[in-house]
């Protein structure tokens, strides 16, 4: 933490001399020796050795915590104050204790100090500044009815000046008596938030954030951006706006990029899980204008994107990056309870969100502190029901815009039929598997391949639960073992009642999702017409116990089933024979989720293997010749493959899926993406 220099503290005052008493020891006798004179010069002379010896240390220890802090001007006050806090609270960081009622104002400078200390602008333009003025730069500074205010750091040249501009340069950023100003690093542009301040503090209604090469389409920000808020009464004379739905309760994110334009670029502090979600929307509703306290505006070049997107694209030749989004493209606004990551670049503030100004430094206590200091006026506080059933959105009310697919010569391919057609195919298998939900069970490490599977499935169906025996929270990973896999997936069919489908897949094996648009979703999906996979064991003779005890759980099961179940398994199997499956991937409609729910219940704690229990259940809730059997009987399943073999050398882009497949970190995915792109081309992006 920096933190600005600060005026020396008062000196305590001195405290009454003592009287001291020393005993001297000679020989065998004892007596008091008469004080010395407490006169401070005597004192210093008598002592001076002592003084000599203190004073070394100390500069020893200072020089050492210097060098150890070489560049950081004011890291022996932050060590001061740090070591201060945490004496205090047993290591940790004290809880802030304010009086909010009682924060002291802090008022604008004195005229004498600044020659803009009555200066006051409803309207402000915020920019940190590092170099000489740019042309950008001047021509913010001649925006119409707006003042323009250019906040400096370390790096800034001394002499910065430039017409029509307000500059603070450090030294001038100290005296505002901001508290904020104790936290901020010297060279770095989250000055800005002193600028923020000021600008609130000299009347601001209205800040918009910029920097030195940021251009306003032709120089008037009315055109882009509501400036005048209204009230309800007001609300319905301001122009409609589209506004992304709320009709899919389970959709808290959206990326603002695919609506004007790019559908494979993505905003910094988007979830990479939905990074994959490119489609168009199938409609939008629609909202009065003037009630948006944070308007962000998107910038062309290189917007704000993750270091995930910069570092995994590739521009042709040495070319920069050069993104461009649709000039064309209507307004958009979020409802309630949606999400999507704002940068304040290009980004207007109205008042009642100046709170959210704050750039991300430490101790926030200071920068609320502020604006309560300057007069800033809390807005009203209002709560907000997120479990609330939303309105029911009317045929009439929903509005259709296509968007346009702008090229983007990031993706290192040539923009042309070839892409669209791929695009057109993305669509198509999320159309597809949209409301299906993908059930993926990890026996590898998921700290290195949750997101990775997200990222690859994820893009297709309407969302991936990932199983595993590694429960992690925060990838939001859930525990389930591989041996009864079975028995949690009833969970998951009853929180997706709305789903078409559930999906279950190994992470041992590969799905071809573009091979599987003929399958009957109506259909059980089981590798059944897969010899490797579905094997009739005999239970008779030379058989093993492990065989044997499940055969055996098997029919104590089975004739505990209804009748319908009961029969429909018997008719399917021949006595003395035990069915197993790798149960890798199969598919369940939602019309089977119930009995399947009902099947399982019934199998209860029993320890029937996923291996058994899985195409048992299948045998009870249909006959064969009912099932699919077609979608996955292409599958290629290599059993007994050695540990030389190279996953690369048996798989095929026209197939459903393959088997086995090991991914146990991120190389491993790469090389996983990089084959199946030969079936979905649009995949060469994320490598």
């Amino acid at each position: 933490m920096l933190v600005q220099d600060r005026a020396t503290p008062k000196s305590s005052k001195p405290s009454s001399p003592a009287l001291i008493l020393p005993s001297s020891h000679h020989g065998d006798h004892r007596r008091f020796v008469p004080a010395k004179s407490l006169d401070f010069s005597t004192w210093a002379f008598d002592n001076l050795y002592k003084i000599l010896a203190v004073c070394f240390l100390a500069a020893t220890v200072a020089a050492l915590f210097f060098l150890r802090s070489a560049g950081d001007t004011a890291a022996l006050l932050c060590f001061d104050k740090t070591r201060s806090a945490s004496s205090s609270s047993g290591g940790g960081i004290p809880y802030p204790r304010i009086s909010w009622n009682s924060v002291p104002p802090i008022k604008p400078l004195d005229p004498s100090a600044s020659p803009y200390a009555s200066f006051r602008s409803d309207r402000w333009i915020v920019v940190s500044v590092s170099t000489y003025p740019t042309d950008s730069l001047r021509a913010l500074a001649r925006t119409k009815g707006w003042q323009l205010l250019a906040v400096g750091n370390s790096a800034t040249p001394s002499d910065w000046s430039l017409k029509g501009a307000i500059f603070l340069s450090l030294d001038q950023q100290a005296r505002l008596g901001f508290r904020t100003v104790e936290y901020l690093p010297y060279n770095s542009y989250v000055r800005k938030s002193i600028g923020y301040l000021y600008a609130i503090q000299h009347g601001a209604k209205v800040i918009f954030d910029a920097d030195d090469r940021a251009e306003v389409v032709g120089g008037d920000l009315g055109k882009h951006f509501d400036l005048d808020l209204v009230g309800e009464a007001a609300a319905p004379k301001h122009p409609i706006l589209l506004q992304y739905s709320h009709a899919d309760p389970n959709r808290t994110v959206v990326n603002p990029y695919v609506h004007f334009g790019q559908r494979s670029v993505w905003p910094r502090g988007l979830p990479l899980e939905n990074v994959g979600e490119v489609e168009r929307e199938a409609f939008y509703t629609e909202v009065f204008s003037g009630r948006q306290f944070i308007q962000q505006g998107l910038s062309n070049g290189l917007p704000d994107v993750d270091s995930v997107f910069y570092f995994t694209r590739k521009s042709s030749g040495l070319e920069s990056f050069d993104i461009r989004f649709d000039d064309d493209a209507p307004k958009v606004a979020l409802p309630q309870g949606m999400m999507v990551p704002v940068n304040s670049f290009n980004t207007i503030f109205h008042s009642q969100a100046f709170w959210g100004l704050m750039l991300p430094v430490s101790f926030t206590v200071a920068w609320l502190q502020d604006l309560l200091a300057i007069g800033y006026q809390q807005p009203r506080l209002m709560s907000l029901e997120l479990d609330r059933p939303r309105a029911k959105i009317g045929h009439g009310d929903t509005q259709e815009f296509i968007p346009k697919k702008l090229p983007s010569v990031h993706l290192g391919v040539e923009e042309v039929g070839t892409v669209t057609l791929e695009i057109g195919n993305l669509m198509r298998w999320r159309k597809y598997f949209g409301n299906v939900v993908l059930i993926m069970y990890c026996g590898g490490p998921v700290d290195r391949t949750a997101l990775e599977w997200r990222l690859l499935y994820g893009r297709i169906f309407k969302t991936v639960i990932i199983l595993s025996e590694q429960r992690n929270p925060d990838l939001t990973v859930e525990y389930g073992q591989l041996a009864e896999a079975y028995k949690y997936l009833p969970k998951v069919f009853k929180k997706f009642q709305g789903a078409e489908g559930f999906l279950f897949l190994q992470d041992d094996m590969v799905l071809n999702y573009w091979n599987l648009l003929q399958a009957d979703k109506e259909k059980l999906w089981i590798t059944d017409k897969v010899p490797e996979s579905w094997v009739s064991v005999s239970t008779e003779g030379k058989t093993s116990d492990w065989h044997v005890n499940q055969a055996t759980l098997v029919n104590q099961i089975v004739d505990k089933f209804p009748v319908h179940f009961q029969t429909s398994y018997k008719q399917s199997t021949t006595e003395g024979r035990l069915i197993i499956c790798g149960s890798e991937i199969f598919y369940v409609p939602q019309r089977f989720v119930g009995d399947f729910i009902d099947l399982v219940e019934i199998i209860g704690d029993q320890s029937i293997h996923h291996k058994v229990a899985v195409p048992m259940i299948f045998l009870a809730m249909d006959a064969p010749e009912n099932f699919d059997s077609s979608a996955l009987a292409t599958v290629v399943y290599k059993a007994g493959l050695s540990a030389n073999d190279s996953f690369t050398s048996y798989y095929t882009a026209n197939v459903p899926a393959i088997y086995p497949l090991k991914v146990h970190h991120e190389y491993d995915f790469v090389k996983l993406i990089r084959v199946m792109a030969s079936g979905d081309p649009l995949l060469q992006e994320l490598v």
